[in-house]
This record gives C-alpha cells, structure tokens and sequence, in this order.
C-alpha cells in the first residue's frame, strides 16, 4: 500500500487522479479488483456530473462499495469532511486518514472518518 501512497504524493492533483482513483487503486492493491474504475473524468465538471448523478459522494461510494461497517483497518475506504464541507473519498493507512485533495495528499486523524468501507 506504501506504494501507492507514495505515487499519489508525488503526483500534482488533477481530477482523474484524486480520491476515487486512489481508493480504487488500495483496493484493487487488497482485493485484485478495482470497483471505482469507472468513475472516469479528466475534469471537474465531468466529475461533478457522475458523482451527482449517484446522489453526491456517499451515494457513489455506496453504489460501488455496498454498505459501511462499524470497524476500521489499513486499506479499508472512508468519506470525510474536507475542511470546505466537502465529502472527500480517503483510505486508511496506519491508523490515520490519508485524502487526495486539492492540496496535494493529507493525513488526518482516524477521528475524520465519518463512514468507513470494509476493503
């Protein structure tokens, strides 16, 4: 999983690399099997258009993830809060909160996770 951690610190933010496509990479890392391969957008707008059309962000998450649990480890998928009161697709990664934001990639406290996804 360091791996692809590390690509993502690496990379500037674009949409089409940001959050869904780094949860989808830990997952496929656990699993062999990418469930958020098509989310595919290169932009902001086309981004917005996929994800609303599941709803927002949870339901997206929801719609290729299933339902959340009550328990969190190391690649298991979340939504947060981004600071801006945007919902923001993350991993969890040593007991902590890794998101690909605008910012670049940030860690936060497990405490950030508001629903989290068995990987």
């Amino acid at each position: 999983m360091r791996h692809i951690i590390d690509k993502y610190s690496a990379l500037p933010f674009r949409y089409g690399a940001d959050c869904c496509q780094l949860a989808g990479e830990v997952i496929e890392h656990f699993t062999g099997n990418n469930p958020m391969h098509s989310l595919s957008y290169s932009d902001e707008t086309s981004a917005m258009e996929i994800i609303d059309s599941y709803g927002g962000l949870e339901g997206a998450v929801r719609h290729f993830l299933g339902e959340p649990y009550d328990g969190h480890k190391d690649g298991d998928v979340c939504l947060m809060d981004d600071n801006r009161g945007n919902d923001v697709v993350a991993v969890i990664y040593r007991g902590r909160v890794v998101a690909r934001v605008k910012g670049g990639l940030m860690d936060y406290p497990m405490g950030r996770a508001k629903m989290v996804w068995c990987t």
